[in-house]
């Protein structure tokens, strides 16, 4: 009660009669960026942090906690690394280092005082907490830059579990939605979360300290004041001179820029300054007013990316449908990644044909317009998490053959002969990823061969049949180059795998065996002779793997990162 007292020391006087604080759960999941499975399962996922914790204090990879999927800057070494572009004048305030975000709802809306999270398997992925609130804006309420993580008594095992607990920054506007934005390149391991809380005040006051937010979409700024004068002003330079000024400002700035005179008016409106535009770190801001004003500027925009807008409809499928069909003949990459409308955007498909980078992670793609898809330039093609008709997928992948980069992890659709169709028509492929999809059947690996370019290979989970003995050993013998192999959960794994991989693949940097059950300390050990790049190897829930390998390979093989009996 002292500590709870203490705690709004600093608020009005009106405030510090109120002791009481009322707890909510998560009564509904909104959106969650990324997920360790397709969005049709239940374990590992996001639903998992709906109502009371489960599991806190218990330590562990809980079924029925919520995994983030990724860790560390592995994804960022692989050859399917995706760099981000029209950032280089983005502040490092606004584009901080977050990759993933969870948007859940509480049943009450209130003015929060605090924010519980049970993090039960490897905390620290919490990067920033918003609040969406009663007059659809986003407030700020934790950045870890600059705020602060309250200590709790209940946290204890040695940081392996704790009640995530940051001071919040006061706000006087109701809310019953928080957004969890995560960043796990400095994690050591998979994070888990096992519940979320809301605290608000039994009886609330209106009257908290306001924290100022600003919204650059709405900001205005000041006319100066006319005074005569003789004396050049920065509008009076040569308008290319201008132009180079505004090339070095982000959209931000330029947007403020435009409101000081006619002459910037004019200058921001150049579709030179529009080659490049990201919008992902402004999600916040991203409405269909800031898309309308972007749709005058683009006329010769070459890449675009909206990942993260549209949640709560502040930008609709009809203004990305506008933008596209003024604008989409010029764009060579376009990412809606996580966009929050999964439907209705099947039109990306016939208004940008000259798209070589498409990413469309957790959208529904549906329509049959797919079928007529005019996209034949593809080299980079990401539909992780998100779902199509099974004959226009088959049919993408066969207009494509110069496709580099697949991704469909998680992805669902009916089934069809998948590696059929990539063995025979996207041989080019550097990387493929199947994480998730049950897409293999019994002889599904040997089409497989027919991509000998391929550097990144991931076939966690991926099959729903038996694996014919021998054929992964023929896949690995046909992709000399393979960087990065993903077999976590794929049935029939080998001791003669292991041995083939390591005698035709020497450039293999990650290797990822988490639960293959039947390969012993001797066939990964072969592994370490014969590929000297390894970096990575991930060996939890190995069986048949003793402590005693573990001991000598850390001493033997220093600069690889093991992954065994984490948890």
């Amino acid at each position: 009660m002292k500590m709870l007292q203490a705690k709004f020391n600093n608020y009005p006087s009106t405030a510090k009669y109120f002791v009481s604080e009322v707890e909510q759960y998560v009564e509904a999941v909104i959106y969650a960026s990324s997920e360790y499975g397709p969005s049709t399962i239940i374990s590992y996922n996001a639903i998992n942090v709906i109502g009371r914790p489960n599991n806190f204090p218990v330590h562990g990879d809980h079924c029925d906690s919520y995994l983030l999927p990724s860790y560390g800057n592995w994804r960022m070494l692989a050859p399917s690394f995706t760099p981000e572009f029209g950032l280089s004048k983005v502040p490092a305030v606004d584009n901080p280092p977050v990759h993933d975000f969870l948007v859940v709802r509480f049943e009450n809306s209130v003015c929060p005082t605090g924010v519980e999270v049970y993090e039960t398997l490897n905390p620290g992925a919490i990067f920033r907490l918003w609040a969406y609130t009663e007059h659809s804006q986003w407030l700020l309420l934790w950045d870890k830059r600059f705020d602060r993580m309250l200590a709790d008594v209940r946290n204890h095992n040695r940081g392996k579990t704790r009640i995530f607990l940051p001071e919040i920054r006061p706000i006087d506007q109701r809310t019953n939605v928080l957004r969890l934005e995560f960043c796990t390149r400095d994690l050591n391991y998979i994070a888990g979360i096992d519940g979320i809380m809301l605290k608000s005040l039994l009886n609330e006051t209106r009257d908290f300290r306001r924290w100022e937010y600003i919204k650059f979409v709405r900001e205005t700024v000041d006319e100066p004041e006319s005074e005569e004068s003789e004396d050049l002003s920065i509008t009076d330079l040569p308008y290319e001179m201008i132009f180079k000024i505004c090339s070095y400002l982000d959209l931000k700035s330029l947007r403020n820029v435009e409101k000081a005179s006619a002459t910037f008016n004019s200058v921001v409106s150049d579709p030179r300054l529009y080659r490049e535009v990201n919008m992902r770190p402004y999600w916040m801001d991203m409405d269909s007013h800031l898309l309308a004003w972007l749709i005058g500027r683009c006329a010769d925009i070459r890449k675009l990316d909206l990942s993260w807008c549209g949640l709560f409809r502040m930008i609709t499928d009809r203004d990305l449908h506008n933008f596209l069909k003024r604008h989409g003949h010029s764009l060579t990459h376009l990412r809606l990644n996580s966009v929050a409308f999964r439907d209705g955007t099947n039109f990306v498909l016939s208004l940008c044909p000259n798209v070589t980078e498409l990413c469309l992670q957790n959208m529904d793609l549906y329509d049959e317009v797919c079928m007529d898809s005019n996209l034949t330039k593809l080299t980079r093609l990401d539909l992780s998490g998100g779902s199509m008709l099974a004959e226009a997928l088959e049919n993408l992948l066969k207009l494509n053959p110069a496709l580099q980069h697949l991704n469909l992890s998680c992805f669902k659709y009916e089934r069809f002969k998948i590696a059929d169709t990539i063995g025979k028509y996207n041989r080019e492929l550097i990387s493929l990823n199947l994480f998730k999809t049950r897409a293999l059947s019994a002889d599904d690996l040997l089409p497989l061969t027919n991509c000998t370019k391929l550097q990144e290979l991931n076939l966690g989970y991926a099959n729903h049949e038996e694996v014919q003995e021998g054929d992964l050993s023929r896949l690995a013998e046909a992709c000399p180059g393979l960087r990065k192999l993903v077999l976590s959960g794929f049935r029939d794994v080998h001791n003669n795998d292991l041995l083939t991989i390591a005698q035709h693949c020497p450039a293999l940097e990650y290797l990822d065996l988490m639960g293959c059950i039947t390969v012993t300390g001797e066939s990964v050990n072969a592994i370490f002779i014969g590929c000297s790049s390894l970096r990575f190897l991930e060996i939890n829930h190995c069986n048949e793997i003793t402590f005693n390998w573990l001991t000598e390979w850390t001493i033997r093989y220093p600069d690889v990162d093991i992954k065994f009996k984490e948890y």
